[in-house]
Formats: structure tokens, sequence, C-alpha cells
């Protein structure tokens, strides 16, 4: 999970928690439409070639939005995430242990052999940091403020 935190001093969130209804609901509707953006994004993007390539489509498909927004006193609650462990491990980089185990070749070298069974050892397996999440929020990070701004502006006439 990413998670953004915006803070400011004592006054900003006064004035967040002082906004009108009609401007939080503005605001929790442009939070939910750059989420779903950032969804997209991540799935058209970054997950089909710019950082990962797709191969069989569950790490894609586990991408969500979450539409349970919280807007408590002063916070709106927006999660984009994935449930598939292996995005975490992509998203950070990081080691991850492989059991033996034995399987099925076909080819070697390029080169279809018959099928036969080998053994594989236990090994390390080093991931780089290939990050997805994070860098489709800097990706949009402007578009997003921009949006969320608009929003409030127009629910406040100003």
């Amino acid at each position: 999970m990413i998670r953004i935190q915006l803070v400011g001093n004592d006054r900003v969130e006064a004035r967040f928690a002082s906004l009108s209804q009609r401007a939080r609901q503005s605001l929790v509707d442009a939070m939910k439409r750059q989420w779903f953006n950032l969804q997209a994004h991540v799935v058209s993007e970054k997950l089909s070639g710019q950082v990962l390539r797709r191969r069989t489509g569950n790490l894609a498909s586990s991408i969500n939005a979450d539409s349970s927004f919280e807007d408590g006193g002063s916070e709106i609650v927006g999660k984009v995430g994935t449930k598939v462990v292996y995005g975490g491990v992509h998203e950070y980089g990081g080691a991850v242990n492989v059991q033996a185990h034995t399987r099925n070749i076909t080819q070697v070298f390029g080169r279809p052999v018959t099928p036969t069974e080998v053994f594989v050892r236990s090994h390390t397996v080093n991931y780089p940091e290939r990050s997805f999440l994070r860098s489709s929020i800097a990706d949009l990070s402007s578009q997003i403020r921009a949006d969320m701004e608009r929003s409030v502006r127009e629910a406040v006439g100003a």
C-alpha cells in the first residue's frame, strides 16, 4: 500500500474542517476521479511495458482503487493498491527465497527437447525496485492536485 499524507499547519487543517459539505463532497469526488485515473494509468502504462511487461495479467487485474473514502473531520482517504504478494516485491525490490522443487523443461538454450523433469535447488532471487504505483503517483501528481483544487474552488464559488 502506498500512503500519501498531506499535512499542513493547524490553520490549514482548521480551514479544511470548516469547508462546507458541498466543498467536501466535491473534493471526495475529485479524489475518486483521480484515483481511478491513477489505476488506469498503472494498468495501461506501467504494467504494459513502461516498467513491467504483462505476462498473465494477474498483477494488472489486481490493481484496485478503494472506493471506501472516509471523510472523518480532517482527512479524506483514498487507496490504490494490489493484494498480489509479488506486487510489493516489484514496487520496492527485494529478495525472494525459492524452495527446492522439480520442474518440467521443454526447451534448452531456446531449442525444443523431449519434456524432462529436473531438480531445482533452493536459492534466493534478488529483484530490483521497479516502481509502478509510486512512479505513477509522481507522473500524475500535478494533474491530481490541479483537479482537486479546481473542484474545491468551484464548490466554494471562488
